[in-house]
Parts: C-alpha cells; sequence; structure tokens
C-alpha cells in the first residue's frame, strides 16, 4: 500500500501496479484492531508554511502532473533536484513551528474522518501526541524519515508502540 508523499506525487497506477502496490487515498481510514485510523503523510496539516501549501496544491492539480510526465526523465530529474535544494533553502530561514503541523488542522481531520487515531510522516520529528475533543481521548503518532534515525510503529490488538532506532 502506498500514499504520496510530497516527492513521490507524480506516481501514478501504472507504475503502483507495476511494483504491485496499492495506492490509497491522501487519507485513508483503516481499521486496527478495531480502532478507526486514519494514516496520511502529514503536509496538508502544515497550513503555516503557505509556500509549500502553493507548490502541494500546484503540484496536485490536473495540469502539473501531466506536464512534468511528458518531460524526458533527465530533465523531471534536473527540475526534482533543483527543487530539492530550493526546498532545503527555503526551509532554513522558516522557524520549526512554520513546518510543524497546525492543531486546528489536526483537529479538523480527527473530526472530518470520525477517528481517535492518526498515523503521519512529513514532519519526521518521531513522537506520539495526545489529545482531547469532545470529551475523546485523541492520538496523533508521528514516524520518522529514515535519514538520521529510523522508525516504525508496532500495532497489536493490546497497543501501539513507536520505535526510534538513531543511525549514528
Amino acid at each position: 500500500y502506498f500514499i504520496h508523499g510530497n516527492r513521490d506525487f507524480i506516481m501514478r497506477k501504472q507504475y503502483a501496479d507495476m511494483a504491485a502496490m496499492t495506492l490509497l487515498d491522501e487519507q485513508t481510514v483503516i481499521d486496527l484492531y478495531g480502532t478507526p485510523t486514519v494514516i496520511l503523510h502529514g503536509d496538508e496539516m502544515c497550513t503555516q508554511d503557505t509556500e509549500y501549501q502553493n507548490f502541494r496544491k500546484k503540484s496536485r492539480g490536473w495540469w502539473w502532473p501531466k506536464l512534468m510526465l511528458a518531460m524526458p526523465l533527465w530533465y523531471r530529474k534536473k527540475i526534482a533536484r533543483n527543487a530539492r535544494e530550493k526546498s532545503k533553502l527555503s526551509q532554513a530561514d522558516k522557524s520549526i513551528k512554520i513546518l510543524d503541523v497546525v492543531d486546528e488542522a489536526v483537529l479538523a481531520t480527527f473530526a472530518k474522518h470520525n477517528v481517535t487515531n492518526m498515523i503521519h510522516g512529513h514532519t519526521h520529528r518521531p513522537d506520539v501526541h495526545t489529545y482531547s475533543s469532545n470529551g475523546k481521548a485523541l492520538t496523533r503518532t508521528v514516524l520518522g524519515d529514515w535519514y538520521e534515525q529510523g522508525s516504525y510503529l508496532v500495532v497489536t490488538p493490546q497497543e501501539q508502540k513507536l520505535i526510534n532506532t538513531p543511525f549514528k
């Protein structure tokens, strides 16, 4: 199963079929041992990063992916490298608060899907966050990026446990 992230959003069904993957919606509710859980990349909840949100909107529109896929692979790779460098420079000047999820967006996502459990990445700061809304306990688990640490989630009928493993 696969949910698009912020660097692989152009991947389409043809490739997923060749790789024996099922593409999931950007926000998908799954059942984890009886607990409805929304899984998502998470970038859409970083609403204060307006520069990134504008790029996200454009890159997921109808015309931009078609334009990118019409270009030769070598040129697309060049565009991707340049975009990644520009993104690194842009992030260096932004506070962590701007780059992180916004609580209002998190709570709206919980409410939209009527769930009490959420799992996402994108911010890459592995942790388990708890909230309370309308008398319900809500849990948001953030997975890491696999650059400086590995993180994964172990889920059993009894518990959900985030495991972090530093690479250094």
